[in-house]
């Protein structure tokens, strides 16, 4: 029995609420359909308690990018060279988002959250480690977690929608999108993303860079 004069806790409010748990308890939910009423009967409470850490639903999909975007691992200097660690750049960002469905969107959403930009500029210390130029070695992390991403994103679209040719597709191109139904995704998504990176860092090679003259708006 309570204590007489003893400060009562708000209903629906459970001793030692933090943010750090509803964010927690957020990405066991997952950020695909995320909603409040979940995330608060996770932990035993009301939504009207979430709101004592958190201002809203974006307010708490932004935290849960910013815990996110934190345990992305980036290449160690080790002497492997700036094709090699961007390789190892993607798999990575492509593991986080494999394991955090909806976290792709919420960062194309929003990519200039601080904890984005912060990791950019780890990154892209971390390459400039392994040779890359300086002015440049943030555009190449940066591309290609923007490329893991997209691809995530359609994935995810894919998984959600049965996706069948058009009319108009000739017989090799069903027969290419049939091929490429029976790649083992994993090899399929390595293949792509070398292939990406070899091409990023042609263009760099031939100084077709973003802010070169060409490509600026007129």
């Amino acid at each position: 029995m309570a204590e007489r004069g003893a400060p009562k806790r708000g209903r629906g409010r459970p001793a030692g609420l933090s943010a750090d748990q509803i964010v927690s308890a957020a990405i066991d939910a997952g950020l695909l359909d995320l909603n409040l009423r979940d995330v608060a009967a996770r932990l035993g409470t009301g939504v009207s308690a979430l709101y004592n850490h958190v201002d809203d639903r974006d307010d708490l999909i932004g935290r849960v990018v910013d815990q996110l975007v934190g345990q992305l691992e980036l290449p160690q200097p080790r002497g492997q060279g700036i094709e090699e660690a961007l390789l190892e750049l993607g798999r990575a960002a492509r593991q986080l988002t494999l394991a955090n469905p909806g976290l792709a969107s919420a960062m194309l959403r929003d990519p200039d959250r601080p904890s984005i930009r912060q990791k950019a500029q780890e990154g892209s210390t971390a390459l400039t480690a392994e040779g890359a130029d300086p002015d440049v070695s943030i555009l190449l992390g940066s591309d290609v977690v923007f490329f893991v991403t997209s691809a995530a994103l359609i994935a995810e679209a894919s998984r959600s929608a049965t996706v069948r040719p058009l009319p108009a597709m000739t017989i090799a191109e069903s027969a290419f999108l049939d091929r490429m139904a029976d790649l083992e995704p994993d090899a399929h998504f390595d293949w792509a993303l070398r292939s990406h990176v070899r091409g990023l860092l042609a263009s760099l090679g031939r100084g077709d860079l973003p802010w070169s003259p060409e490509h600026r708006k007129r």
